[in-house]
C-alpha cells in the first residue's frame, strides 16, 4: 500500500474514518472516545474528548484499523455453542 503512504496524511485519514471504516466507526465510536484534560498550573481549564485532528489519536486509530481482519460465517451458522469458551 504505497501509495497510501503518499498521500497526505489529511486525505489518508479521510479515506479511512470517512469511507474504508464508516460502519465500523460508527457502530463503535463511544469505544474510542478519550478524555483529554487541559490545564494550566494544576487548574483544570476545559475537558474534551480525543478526535482525529489529534495526530496520536489519528496513528493510533489508523493502526488499530489496518489491523482488523474480517470473519465471514454462512447464514444461519452458528459463532459459538452456547456455554463454550471464547479464546479471544
Amino acid at each position: 500500500m504505497r501509495f497510501m503512504k503518499e498521500l497526505p496524511k489529511h486525505i489518508r485519514r479521510d479515506i479511512y474514518k470517512d469511507f474504508l471504516f464508516k460502519d465500523f466507526m460508527y457502530l463503535f465510536k463511544s469505544h474510542f472516545l478519550r478524555l483529554v484534560r487541559e490545564d494550566s498550573n494544576g487548574k483544570v481549564e476545559r475537558v474534551r474528548f480525543w478526535g482525529w485532528e489529534d495526530n496520536a489519536f489519528q496513528q493510533f486509530m489508523i493502526r488499530l484499523l489496518q489491523s482488523l481482519e474480517p470473519r465471514f460465517y454462512h447464514k444461519k451458522q452458528y459463532i459459538f455453542d452456547q456455554g463454550e469458551e471464547v479464546n479471544e
